[in-house]
């Protein structure tokens, strides 16, 4: 009873499966850890439907709870991959002592519920994409991405006047029009948004060259693949001692997400195979620019 009454074996911290088999491995276990504790701080009944899915906490405190440094929780809430679980705001409080506002705790705001892992997003889209052609001959309908918004935080030390809701956007494909032909089910994709953004850098034309042929070999493994890489170019090449670093520019968030998770490793070895030389690569959101 003694043991019992230090181990406390009832009190457990419980992820889902689809998360600790699927995201961890994608997230990497110190990010996955620190998700799991953010959530823990968190409450959801799923008799009554209550729901606080924030909570007030410093860098240090959060950091001490799992036991990572404080620089190290800051580098892995900067991970792009971490806005799909954890996004935090510093709050102001008035302090009578030094007559103005100063730094309090930060307010984390966490996804309670996982998204799709960017494979299993990939299926849905395929999925959407023929369930449309089917209903409709032809649809230009664009596909409505599913949207959840987390509600305000309560009342307290947190400015009001300067909050802004914050979105999790599972799915976002408003920069680039997917339609499907009936012809092969080819899809295509228009191009007005891609010539607007390369209008903004200006790589070496050799480096096009390389992107296309890169294209073609990964295509051969996935039309849907091939679909996203299409929306997006190398954006700018920079050399680093010795290094390439090359920059990519996509669309929109969840473009992003794919190249980071699904096919980073491939695009890595495919540069480097075509450059002779060692890769960095940097992928971009250019709807955040």
């Amino acid at each position: 009873m003694a043991k019992a009454a230090i181990i406390k074996p009832r009190s457990v911290i419980i992820t889902t499966r689809y998360f600790w088999q699927k995201w961890r491995p994608l997230l990497g276990n110190s990010l996955a850890v620190l998700i799991i504790e953010a959530r823990r701080k968190c409450y959801r009944n799923l008799e009554t439907g209550e729901v606080r899915d924030w909570f007030y906490s410093t860098i240090d405190e959060l950091a001490q709870s799992v036991g990572f440094s404080a620089k190290k929780i800051a580098q892995l809430l900067r991970r792009p991959s971490a806005e799909k679980f954890i996004r935090y705001k510093p709050t102001y409080i008035y302090s009578p002592e030094l007559g103005k506002k100063v730094r309090g705790k930060c307010l984390f705001r966490v996804s309670l519920d996982d998204p799709l892992v960017p494979d299993d997003e990939v299926s849905l889209i395929s999925q959407e994409i023929h369930k449309d052609a089917s209903f409709q001959n032809h649809s230009k309908a664009p596909f409505v991405p599913e949207v959840s918004t987390f509600e305000k935080p309560p009342t307290g030390q947190f400015d009001r006047n300067n909050y802004s809701t914050f979105q999790e956007i599972n799915i976002d494909i408003n920069n680039t029009t997917v339609t499907y032909s009936q012809k092969g089910g080819i899809i295509k994709i228009e191009q007005e948004s891609l010539a607007r953004r390369r209008q903004k850098y200006s790589s070496p034309r050799e480096y096009d060259r390389i992107y296309q042929d890169i294209l073609n070999d990964i295509g051969n493994d996935s039309i849907l693949i091939k679909t996203i890489l299409k929306t997006c170019f190398i954006a700018k090449v920079e050399n680093h001692g010795g290094a390439l670093l090359i920059t990519i520019d996509t669309p929109n968030s969840y473009y992003t997400q794919v190249l980071e998770f699904r096919i980073r490793d491939k695009l890595l070895t495919l540069l480097e195979q075509r450059t002779g030389q060692k890769v960095a690569l940097k992928v971009i959101d250019s709807s955040r620019s």
